[in-house]
């Protein structure tokens, strides 16, 4: 991934070299005991797979130490309790909520070569894995993809604006890292207005035309921003979007860290350079650790039982990826199932 333009013609612009990782579970089965067992494998970049089965809180790792998975369940920490399209506060609608969950472990200097380029973006997807017609009509290509926290439910079906055509299931439809030149007007517009819509709220109108454009220009392209050669914090997400459409270099690697209040900092108005900049959208979570060497990234996700955020709406569910520092964890928000749906990271060299 490259920084194609800073300011009002910030763009980041994704290369042709994919990294990607795939799940898929077999049906539940009676294990000898009685209790149901599930079992699935995750296919690594370079071919390789990894056997695991549910709940196995220790994981499966490579022989050679750089990937390590997990799946299974989570209690859910996500917490909402206001009313986006009035800023009401509600009672939080998550409680007790849990998640089946998957993570994905990985050395970034043996698996990402960061060597070659150290900025990345990453989505994730649930794909059926049949994509043969059928009676009914052509196959489906994907039932979601997610790149940054909440673009589908936050801007492109902005609670806050009346009378607008859903369009998730056609963005949903769209293939990641190549939206299509002739829907791009469609989405683009959407996310126009829904950043004016936004904009209003507080009655003052604080963007300029051009600081609006900007912004739904960055975020058209959804994907998670990290870059593994700069330090990720629990304040560092989407600091690599404000700063380039604020005009100047960014200084850490964005990402999403296991603390960070990622709505908190969407949701918020910040200002990059004299332009205000409303960063909030939603692919992967980036969840950034520290070193192999040190606590493994795995160990505190089940320690703290800090589990995928559920989303789940018309039978598909959202994703998240988790990468940071020397280790990279990437945790689909997706429940495993009877091997209907796959899913997938894809990370992009930029």
């Amino acid at each position: 991934m490259v920084v194609a333009g800073v300011g009002a013609a910030a763009k980041f612009q994704p290369g042709d070299d994919e990294i990607r990782f795939s799940f898929r579970f077999e049906i539940l089965r009676r294990a000898d005991a009685g209790q149901p067992i599930q079992r699935g494998v995750c296919t690594l970049p370079d071919g390789r797979k990894l056997s695991l089965t549910v709940n196995d809180e220790t994981g499966t790792s490579t022989p050679e130490g750089d990937v390590r998975v997990f799946a299974g369940l989570r209690s859910d920490p996500f917490y909402l309790a206001w009313n986006v399209g009035e800023l009401k506060k509600l009672p939080n609608l998550l409680e007790h909520t849990n998640v089946l969950s998957m993570v994905v472990e990985l050395d970034t200097r043996r698996v990402l070569d960061p060597a070659k380029g150290s900025l990345f973006g990453a989505i994730a997807e649930t794909v059926p894995i049949s994509k043969q017609r059928t009676l009914l009509g052509p196959p489906v290509l994907r039932l979601d993809w997610v790149g940054r926290p909440e673009q589908t439910n936050i801007r492109l079906n902005n609670p806050a604006m009346s009378g607008i055509d859903d369009v998730r299931d056609l963005w949903n439809q769209q293939t990641p890292f190549a939206m299509p030149k002739g829907l791009q007007p469609l989405f683009l517009q959407r996310l126009k207005d829904s950043l004016v819509t936004w904009d209003l709220l507080d009655g003052t109108a604080d963007w300029t035309p051009e600081a609006l454009a900007a912004n739904a220009n960055v975020f058209l392209d959804d994907f998670l921003l990290f870059d593994v050669a700069k330090p990720i914090t629990d304040d560092s997400h989407l600091e690599i979007e404000k700063s380039t459409i604020g005009g100047g270099p960014y200084l850490t690697g964005g990402g999403r860290t296991v603390d960070a209040s990622s709505i908190d900092i969407s949701a918020s108005p910040r200002r990059a350079a004299d332009s205000k900049i409303w960063c909030h959208s939603a692919p992967c979570w980036p969840i950034w650790s520290d070193s192999l060497k040190r606590t493994s990234s795995i160990d505190r996700f089940l320690m703290r039982t800090t589990a995928c955020r559920r989303f789940h709406w018309r039978g598909s569910a959202f994703s998240s990826a988790c990468c940071g520092g020397n280790s990279c964890r990437y945790r689909p928000r997706m429940v495993p199932r009877s091997g209907m749906y796959a899913r997938w990271l894809t990370c992009r060299a930029m």
